[in-house]
């Protein structure tokens, strides 16, 4: 092997280990929330955004359960499919319903791991997604997403293979 390809690898496990690192270390206790909503739901208020009434169904029935994440937010799993749910999100205070933009679909079927689909706490403004987001032509892995208060930031990715279906 030449210096020039030992220094490519150097320079490439350099940038790649401190990310896998991150991954291992990501988890819902470090994005803690603090503050969480006991009152009664509010009604989801539909025109606060434009595609809300579209899932109005699913929104005001899950809504009342109350919130289920990031201490005063309901995570709304809107059906699409198989192994499929878009997801949005209502603030249990206010009714203001948010459709977030990434991740908007979230897909799993072909991911042969235990876990899968969104994973999320109220406790925590963590959000994590096992399988495909947005896409079935993207890569399988796992999202981790923090919710910002109107929508999520990608904080990592962790590309993984489909795994094997069970014999």
């Amino acid at each position: 092997m030449n210096s020039n390809m030992k220094k490519a690898i150097i320079t490439i496990l350099m940038v790649l280990l401190p990310l896998w690192a991150v991954a291992a270390n990501i988890d819902f206790d470090q994005y803690k929330e603090k503050n969480i909503f006991k009152g009664k739901p509010a009604k989801p208020n539909l025109t606060t955004h434009k595609e809300a009434r579209r899932y109005r169904t699913a929104i005001r029935e899950q809504a009342k359960e109350g919130p289920n994440f990031a201490g005063r937010f309901t995570i709304i799993e809107i059906g699409c499919g198989t192994s499929c749910v878009s997801i949005a999100v209502v603030n249990a205070e206010t009714g203001e319903v948010y459709l977030p933009r990434n991740p908007n679909l979230i897909t799993w079927g072909g991911w042969w791991h235990d876990l899968y689909g969104p994973e999320f706490k109220l406790n925590s403004r963590l959000l994590i997604v096992y399988g495909q987001v947005n896409s079935d032509d993207v890569p399988y892995g796992i999202s981790y997403y923090e919710w910002q208060g109107k929508d999520f930031k990608l904080i990592h990715f962790e590309q993984q293979d489909r795994g094997k279906p069970p014999e």
